[in-house]
Parts: structure tokens; C-alpha cells; sequence
């Protein structure tokens, strides 16, 4: 603070040297050649500091003073400002760190129980007359529910912390047919059956982490479609990108929250369906950050009404993925 007053004052005492010295001189300079007809080849600036001129150059020197005052003025409140918010800069970062601190510890320490519980349970199973035991079977569901909200929450704060990501060129009919393989269990338990056509190559420039992408919309294309329905993947090429179309036969998604769907912690609203709210969050940004977009639509379904005539209507979600073709 002390060195901002002295610079305040220093800045004003320049000003004043400024008028009194320049603008003095140069104004009475003007003022004689002009008023008083006295030759300009005859007159030089030291003329203009006689004694009796002196009351001239005050007001100069005064008016000089209070334009450094104004600017000290303002270059102390600038500095506040930048105090100000260098300080929030450094509480901010201090925050974040303490934040991915106990980010990691939670993960860490949640982990670790989930994944014992798991394995336990695995190892009861084991048992003939555990095996088929339904309480084991929501203990080891809940156990990898939770092992997935720690998954997203790390793989949501790396996205969101702009972790540059590695990119190669990758087989992107390859990644979504291992996702369904992957989750063929989860298809089966709803009877469900998954439509993808593998015989197609379609090439990405991508990371490893697009996978999460469609881990993401495919599995909850499961979760809120209908016993005994069909979920239907396609890949199109629109000459400059691969656009992937996951269409599911749920309750649809209202226009209103088509946007929303994609914030942290938005879902649809489906009693008894598991989820961390992160994972539809994680894909937007993973899909931007590989320059391409995602975005959802209604899928329509014909029928015929009483009078025979046949109608659309909504019968589910298509989830659209455009991404950057090679």
C-alpha cells in the first residue's frame, strides 16, 4: 500500500512539473507572439519564467497537479483491481487443487471398498447354494454402480480440466461393435436385441476415448427402452463426417429437455433406473473435443388409428453422433 500512495503522489507532482514547465511556457509563449505582438525570433522560452510571470504559470502548475491527481486516482483503483482479482485467480486455483484433492481421495477411497464387495460377491456366487442368491445379486449390482459413478466422475473432471487428448486413426464400426459385445448381458437381461451393421469400415481420427461415447448412449439406450423391444445403430458418411445414429424404442425425451439431457446431473425421468447423471455430460464433452457434436431427436413410429389411417407417433430417442471422418 505504501508504495501505491508514493507512486499516486509522484504521478501528481509529475503532472504539476509537466504544466508548469511545458504548458506554462508554452501557452505565455503563445499569448505574447500573438496578443502582444512581440517577435517570435526574439523570445525564448526561459523568458516566461521572469518573476512577474510567475501568477501565469501557476494555474498551469495547479491544473497540471489535479490531472495527475485524477490519473493517480485511477491508477490506484486499477491496481485494486488487479489485486483484487489476482487474489481470486490464486483462492480459485487454491480451490480447484483441494477440489481434485478430495476428488481423488473420495475416488480412492470409494473404490476400494466397491471393488472388494464385488470381488466378495463374485466368490459367494461361487457357492452352490449362494449362487442363485438375490441378494447377493443387488449387493454386486450396487457395488458396480458405484464403481461407475467414480468412473464418470473421473473421466468427467479430466474432460472438463481440457486434458489434451491423444488422437490416432481408429476403426470406429470396430469400437461400437465391442461396446454392444460388451454389453450384450445388459441387452439380454431386457430382452433386447441390438441391430449393427459390422460390415462396413468406417475410420475415425480419434481418441481412445470416443469409446465412452457410445458405452454411454448404447447402454442407456438399454436402460430406458422397453422389455422386449429393438435398439437399432447406424453409421453414415456424409462425404466429410461419420455420423452415428443410436435409435432406441423408450419413452422419448420432451422437446424441452433435448438440451438439458446433456448437463451434468440432468436425467430422464425413469424410476428405478441406476445412473451417476454424468454420463450423457461426458459424452457432449468428449464429442467436442474431437470437434464434432451430439444431439437427440424423436424416433417416430407409424400405426393405424380406428379408422384405419395411419399415424406417427413418437416411440422412443434417436441420439445422433457426428464426428470428424479421417
Amino acid at each position: 500500500m505504501r508504495d501505491k500512495i508514493r507512486n499516486f503522489f509522484v504521478i501528481m507532482v509529475l503532472c504539476a512539473a509537466f504544466g508548469y514547465l511545458v504548458l506554462s511556457p508554452f501557452a505565455m509563449y503563445r499569448y505574447h507572439a500573438v496578443h502582444m505582438d512581440f517577435p517570435l525570433h526574439e523570445m525564448t522560452v526561459m523568458d516566461v519564467f521572469t518573476p512577474e510571470l510567475l501568477p501565469w504559470s501557476v494555474p498551469f502548475a495547479v491544473f497540471g497537479g489535479l490531472v495527475g491527481a485524477i490519473i493517480g486516482i485511477m491508477y490506484l483503483k486499477r491496481k485494486k483491481a488487479e489485486d483484487e482479482i489476482k487474489k481470486y485467480a490464486a483462492d480459485l486455483e487454491q480451490s480447484n487443487r483441494l477440489k481434485d484433492l478430495f476428488s481423488d481421495i473420495i475416488r480412492h477411497d470409494l473404490m476400494n471398498p466397491a471393488g472388494i464387495i464385488g470381488n466378495m460377491v463374485t466368490i459367494l456366487k461361487t457357492d452352490e447354494k449362494l449362487k442363485d442368491s438375490g441378494e447377493l445379486e443387488v449387493i454386486g449390482r450396487n457395488a458396480r454402480k458405484l464403481q461407475r459413478i467414480m468412473e464418470d466422475s473421473r473421466v468427467y473432471s479430466k474432460l472438463e480440466a481440457g486434458v489434451e487428448l491423444e488422437k490416432s486413426d481408429l476403426d470406429l464400426t470396430g469400437i461400437i461393435g465391442g461396446v454392444i459385445d460388451g454389453l450384450g448381458m445388459n441387452s439380454l437381461e431386457k430382452g433386447i436385441s441390438v441391430y449393427f451393421d459390422r460390415g462396413e469400415a468406417h475410420k475415425i481420427y480419434a481418441s481412445e476415448m470416443i469409446e465412452t461415447v457410445f458405452v454411454n448412449i448404447i447402454s442407456n439406450a438399454i436402460k430406458y427402452s422397453k422389455e422386449g423391444t429393438e435398439i437399432k445403430v447406424k453409421v453414415k458418411d456424409d462425404g466429410k463426417n461419420k455420423i452415428v445414429s443410436i435409435a432406441d424404442q423408450g419413452d422419448g425425451i420432451a422437446d424441452e429437455y433435448k438440451e438439458d439431457v446433456f448437463e451434468r446431473f440432468t436425467r430422464r425421468d425413469k424410476s428405478g433406473v441406476k445412473g451417476s447423471g454424468l454420463g450423457l455430460a461426458i459424452v457432449k464433452l468428449t464429442v467436442e473435443m474431437h470437434g464434432g457434436r451430439v444431439w437427440v431427436e424423436d424416433n417416430t413410429c407409424e400405426y393405424s388409428d380406428e379408422q384405419g389411417r395411419t399415424q406417427k407417433k413418437v416411440c422412443g430417442s434417436i441420439f445422433y453422433v457426428q464426428l470428424p471422418k479421417i
